[in-house]
Order: C-alpha cells, then structure tokens, then sequence
C-alpha cells in the first residue's frame, strides 16, 4: 500500500533526466547547509556517508551517521539529514526511479519485486553498517556506480543499472526483510 504523505513534505526538485533516472553527488554538511529538511519523494534515495558524523532521519527514526554507513530511504519515505556540532559529515546522495530498472508493463522482475518496493511492500532495513554481514556486496555496487559515473564510458549506464538491480537484488535477500 502506498503511504499516504502530506504533499507540504514532497521534494519536487528535479534530481535526475527523465532519459536516464539515477543520479548520484556529493554534499557535506554544513559546508553545504546545515540540514536537509524532512521530506519525501517518488523516488529510490541511497545515502552513503563517506566521512565524518551527522544525523539522519528515516521516518520517524533519527540516527546517528558515521562513515560507511548506508541508509536506505524508498519512495515515498520521509527523510532528513542534519549536522551534529562541531562535525562534519559528507556524503553522496544517491537517486534513481525504481521503474528505471524494469518495464512496469512487460517485465516479471518489475511486476513482482520492483511495482511492489515503489508502492512500499516490503519493509526494507533503514541503515546498513561496515559491520553487517552483507555490508561488502552493497558497498561494492555503490563503488563501482561512482567511478562509472566519474568516467561515463560507453555503456556507463548499463552498468549503473546493473549495480542498481544488484543493490535491489541483495535488499531484497537481506536477512530482516518482510513482503507486506
């Protein structure tokens, strides 16, 4: 079931092309703002902390944010990030539109897992650490979508895609997760 969000919270900023729907920058707050305000959008939001100390929120849930880890925000969630004093935390967002990754109409893989992740089926976890078992793989995929993003060779975008449908793919497998 879709969450129903008051639409004073929705971001309408355009973070991504309709072309091509995943976009991924760095930001460091407070040099760049000292918070980014509670709101929500449609699509996928992927926070990767690359250094330092911060807060983030995810739903009503606010915690603590230290390099490495990864916060999983899914359409529709309410999110926020904020500074802690005297810290520093920089990170990179990481947007794309979860029908990026599959045809709606045609494909099985967006029929089954991914039409069901945008309405908010399943109960993904809120925050991976360095220290979960899993941690290795959902790092790798990031990793490897920055460079290709860096250097944009021919093909950057299927390979992007691939490491989006493998985050999905290990979401999906991670040991806390639950279809509603």
């Amino acid at each position: 079931m879709t969450k129903t969000l008051p639409q004073t919270f929705y971001e309408d900023k355009q973070h991504m092309t309709s072309q091509f729907p995943f976009n991924i920058y760095p930001c460091t707050i407070p040099k760049d703002f000292n918070a980014v305000s509670l709101h929500w959008q449609n699509s996928m939001e992927l926070i990767f902390i690359k250094k330092g100390f911060g807060l983030v929120q995810v739903g009503l849930e606010m915690m603590e944010a230290k390099e490495g880890d990864i916060f999983i925000v899914p359409p529709h969630t309410l999110h926020a990030l904020r500074s802690i004093p005297k810290q520093t935390m920089e990170y990179e967002n990481i947007f794309f539109d979860i029908q990026f990754l599959g045809s709606r109409d045609l494909d099985i893989c967006a029929q089954k897992y991914l039409l069901p992740i945008q309405k908010g089926k399943y109960n993904f976890p809120t925050l991976i650490r360095k220290e979960d078992s899993h941690y290795a793989s959902f790092e790798q995929c990031l990793k490897e979508s920055e460079v290709l993003c860096e250097y944009k060779k021919d093909g950057y975008e299927l390979g992007i895609k691939s490491n989006m449908l493998r985050f999905v793919y290990l979401l999906l497998n991670y040991p806390t997760v639950k279809h509603n």
